[in-house]
């Protein structure tokens, strides 16, 4: 192998690499998006089986994440007795 095809081999490689990680890079912070935007979506008539449609396409363990969470912060919003 010449010197010349192993710089083009090289750089083939680092283009491959670099492609794969921005994609990477990209679904991570729309899945992230994604997630947020179902914490914003989230009410008291939120459930396992009542999921808003923002929360669609977010995983179970995330989504049941988010419903203890929100559960929590509201569990004593608004009572008063």
């Amino acid at each position: 192998m010449s010197r010349r095809n192993g710089i083009i081999l090289l750089s083939v490689i680092a283009v491959v690499v670099i492609t794969i990680t921005v994609i990477a890079w990209v679904r991570g912070r729309a899945y992230d998006d994604k997630v947020a935007a179902c914490r914003n979506a989230l009410t008291e008539s939120s459930s396992q089986t009542n999921r808003p449609s923002a929360c669609e396409g977010v995983k179970a363990d995330d989504y049941d994440a988010l419903l203890i969470s929100w559960s929590l912060k509201h569990a004593f919003d608004g009572s008063t007795g």
